[in-house]
């Protein structure tokens, strides 16, 4: 049984990864939409394989007082925060998160509101990815965006990401993948009760109804207004968080994997 975070397996060259599909009596995809994408690649290798979407749990809920969270990581307790966690990478489009900031400014200054960009270069071998981390900082800087965004240029400790977490008010994701990946970070927030201004794309759709979805840098600007002026949509969205979180417990994850295994194993 092969289990994936991507259509491709980490770290397997494609030859490798066919022949794993090949050999396997069943694949877990962690997403919905790359279960079509990894039954075309099961077609494609001849295999027999069961493909099955089984979500990844989400984390254990640890209550923090927010307030408090704030001050640990140096944000004014009366700040809206907003957070992008993870990899800092081009399809994770920054920059228009930062375009569609630069447009309301004026309005999120009000709140206040502020973005906390917590996260360092994916593969900062491959060319273009340091200067993406760079151009971002100096966007920020150009477009006298530094009060509205603090870049954090290393990746949160896990000790950390509790605090970070409890301590935001709403996070924004905005990645550009397709089918091939699905984004661990959302069932991070899910656990915390976080809701999200998500992107309206396939590694993202596990986002439900936990969040308010952009197709465009506009829908984006609009909804971060939204979610900064209304603490009664906060609220309303958190508890969907937390609910989506309440079905993908890793015990009940846990269940579906035995469950296959059992499956799997009676057909032999």
């Amino acid at each position: 049984i092969i289990t994936t975070h991507t259509v491709l397996p980490a770290g397997l060259s494609e030859e490798r990864a066919f022949k794993a599909i090949t050999l396997a009596d069943a694949v877990v995809v962690l997403g919905d939409p790359g279960k079509s994408a990894m039954e075309g690649w099961v077609g494609l290798a001849g295999a027999k394989a069961k493909v099955v979407h089984i979500p990844q749990g989400c984390p254990y809920q640890i209550a923090y007082d927010p307030i408090e969270c704030k001050k640990r990581i140096g944000i004014d307790p009366t700040v809206i925060l907003a957070i992008h966690p993870g990899f800092v990478c081009k399809h994770k489009r920054v920059v228009e998160i930062i375009d569609a900031i630069a447009s309301k400014a004026d309005t999120l200054r009000q709140y206040p509101f502020q973005l906390l960009i917590a996260g360092n270069v994916r593969d900062p071998h491959v060319p273009g990815n340091s200067e993406y981390l760079t151009e971002i900082i100096t966007m920020v800087q150009e477009e006298n965006l530094s009060d509205l965004i603090r870049v954090h240029r290393e990746f949160l400790p896990d000790a950390d990401l509790p605090v970070v977490l409890t301590a935001a008010d709403f996070a924004v994701l905005n990645h550009q993948s397709g089918v091939l990946s699905n984004s661990a970070i959302l069932r991070q927030l899910q656990g915390y009760g976080v809701p999200v201004c998500a992107a309206k794309t396939p590694s993202l759709s596990d986002v439900g109804e936990g969040g308010l979805v952009h197709d465009n840098v506009d829908e984006l600007a609009a909804n971060l207004v939204r979610m900064t002026e209304s603490a009664d949509l906060r609220r309303e969205l958190s508890t969907k968080q937390r609910e989506i979180a309440d079905q993908l417990s890793w015990e009940a994850v846990a269940g579906m994997h035995e469950a296959l295994y059992i499956e799997v194993g009676s057909d032999r």
